[in-house]
């Protein structure tokens, strides 16, 4: 699963909880909104969907029409002991926004599906070495890095490992141990079979933009992306990707138009 939490920053400002979102254009506009959605599921023994519960901010309509057929959709649970058993875990949806030929309506077509532990609380922020900004800011530069984390957490949720992924930008350094630090006070939220915690593993990228230009620094934040090697998957900025979910999508939804 991927969960969106705003990690950049912004002349040290630190923002949590923003969620990515489509917004309205005129109807001369004719291009392709993206937007990710998010939720907590809980499936049955037999991968049906018993409850549905949203989290962040998204488009009303869209949400409930996407909720509809969700709701419809076939999954593999988690096992114990090699049987199906209740599972909870997190979905995300990335989608597209299609205008009609005359822009008056949109189409929704989803790009992917995915399920797994995610972020649950991010409220310690990676810090920018203070010395390091001053001097950045005094000479009037421009600065933006990335580190993408591995973290490995246990059944509760807590962060027992974390390693830079192994395409991160940032091996080593102050920003990574900045990251780290910030990171073992955060809190996760795993899967859950049969009302038990699962240990999981997530990618997490966290984004760095330092400028005097409050804008510039905002738009260097927004390009922060990361697509890990050998898939299509594209990360945004702290954002985190679930590497082994105890549950599977078993009906065909990809690229397909709602």
């Amino acid at each position: 699963m991927i969960k969106k939490i705003s990690l950049f920053f912004l002349l040290a400002i630190f923002a949590v909880g923003t969620i990515c979102a489509a917004t309205p254009v005129q109807p001369d506009e004719q291009k392709q909104l993206s937007t990710t959605l998010y939720w907590k599921l809980s499936l049955d023994a037999d991968g049906r969907v018993t409850s549905l519960k949203a989290e962040g901010e998204s488009i009303d309509v869209l949400r409930e029409k996407l909720e509809g057929e969700i709701r419809n959709w076939e999954f593999q649970p988690g096992q114990v002991d090699g049987k199906p058993a209740p599972t909870e875990t997190g979905l995300t949806l990335e989608v597209e926004l299609v205008p009609s030929a005359d822009g008056g309506e949109y189409a929704v077509r989803i790009k992917r599906a995915r399920t797994g532990g995610s972020i649950a609380d991010a409220s310690v922020a990676p810090r920018f070495p203070a010395a390091s900004m001053t001097s950045l800011l005094r000479r009037g530069d421009s600065y933006s890095a990335q580190v993408v984390v591995e973290v490995r957490y246990d059944a509760a949720g807590k962060a027992v490992a974390i390693a830079p992924a192994s395409s991160s930008p940032i091996q080593d350094g102050p920003l990574l141990e900045s990251v780290r630090k910030a990171v073992k006070l955060w809190r996760f939220q795993p899967e859950s079979i049969a009302g038990i915690g699962v240990p999981g593993t997530v990618f997490v990228p966290v984004c760095f933009a330092v400028s005097s230009d409050f804008a510039k620094a905002r738009q260097n934040s927004k390009r922060c992306g990361w697509t890990p090697p050998g898939t299509q998957d594209s990360v945004g900025a702290g954002e985190s990707l679930a590497l082994d979910s105890a549950v599977r999508l078993k009906t065909g939804i990809s690229e397909r138009l709602l």
